[in-house]
Formats: structure tokens, sequence, C-alpha cells
């Protein structure tokens, strides 16, 4: 069966009515499981992402976001591209999988929303070098041994002084808890700063310029 074929197969593009534009993860999925019908309903996904970016409730920013879902398909180097912008418009297209397909996770599954994984991080302090206006991205994926976890990535730059940073948190999405935190700084695209701590053992930061 040819690719052309296979995407005919799909939902078709169209437009939906959202309750509101700035929809959760929670939302698209649901908006997007809906139209997906019986097509792969029972299809695992393997990433709920954030396209460019989030607010900082973890909700979709309307002038540039978007949410991606990815699902895994029977051949191994094909996967199914959804996308859910802010204006409704909702795409299925079919993709190649360059690498070894990831493992999958069922949407209907027990994971914590994306307004609840921004919530989270709300309070925890911003690195020195990262100042008060920042993009938010999130995602989630299956960590094998492990399970559901959301990354959240506060990402700051000043295109004036070359700085770029992040500052990265993995979170339980089971159970809420943040199991890590990395802080990343580039100036003139050279890495300057890259440190991690595990925060479940006490959460000692670890150099990882000096490793």
């Amino acid at each position: 069966m040819s690719a052309k074929k296979q995407t005919d197969d799909l939902p078709p593009r169209t437009q939906v009515t959202l309750s509101r534009p700035d929809v959760s993860a929670r939302e698209a999925v649901a908006v997007i499981s809906e139209h997906a019908g019986n097509r792969f309903r029972q299809t695992k996904a393997f990433s709920v992402t954030i396209a460019g970016a989030a607010d900082l409730n973890g909700r979709l920013n309307i002038a540039v976001g978007g949410w991606d879902v990815r699902f895994l398909t029977p051949q191994p180097d094909k996967y199914i591209y959804a996308q859910l912008f802010a204006n409704g418009n909702l795409s299925f297209t079919l993709e190649s999988m360059w690498d070894v397909p990831p493992p999958g996770f069922a949407l209907d599954g027990e994971w914590i929303d994306s307004t609840l994984a921004a919530d989270i991080i709300k309070h925890d302090p911003l690195p020195p070098a990262m100042g008060d206006r920042y993009s938010l991205f999130l995602s989630l994926r299956f960590v094998a041994d492990i399970g559901l976890f959301w990354e959240v990535r506060r990402i700051y730059t000043e295109p004036a002084n070359s700085l770029y940073v992040t500052q990265s948190f993995g979170i339980n999405a089971s159970n809420s808890i943040i199991a890590a935190e990395t802080v990343k700084m580039k100036k003139a695209g050279v890495l300057v700063e890259s440190r991690h701590r595990n925060r479940l053992d006490g959460g000692v930061w670890i150099d990882k310029c000096e490793h």
C-alpha cells in the first residue's frame, strides 16, 4: 500500500470549533481523538508536545503555538502526525520515522494535564541569568522503566547579547513529582553552563561542563 493511499485513509484536514483557543494538552487530545474516529482510536501515541510555545499556565499560546500528537503505526518507519492550532485548524499526516520507534502510551490513561505541569514549577526560582520574559515548552513522553513524564522547559533569549538560557524540569506525569532539573546557558553559541540535579535524592547540583 502506498504512502499516498495511507494518507488518504487519514481524517481530512478540517477546522473545528474550540471551546477556547488556548487549549490545554488534555483538551487538545480530546478534540484530536474525537475527530480521529475509529481509524486509529486505539492507536498508541508516543508524544504530546507544544509546537511553538505555551503560555505560563501550560495552555496554548494562541499567537505562536499548536499542539502536536504523534501516533505509532504498524509500520516502524512511519508515524501519524496530528496538529491542532488555536484557530481550530486540525490535520493528520503520515510522516517518516527516522529512528527506532519510541515507546507508546494510551492517550486515555492517567496523566496530569499541561496546566498542572506548568503550575508545579511556578514557584521554582529562575536561574540567575534568566529574565522574566521567558517562553514555556512542554512535552509528554514515555520513559522506559519509569513511565510517563512531562518535560517542562523555560526558554529565555537575549539576541542582542547572544544569550540563550534553558531550565528544564522532568515531572512524573502520574504523581506530579519533579524528578530532575537541568540548567544550560549558551553565549554566542558556546555552552558556558550545564548543570543537573536529581530532585529525588537531595538535589545536589552536578556540573556537566566538568564531565
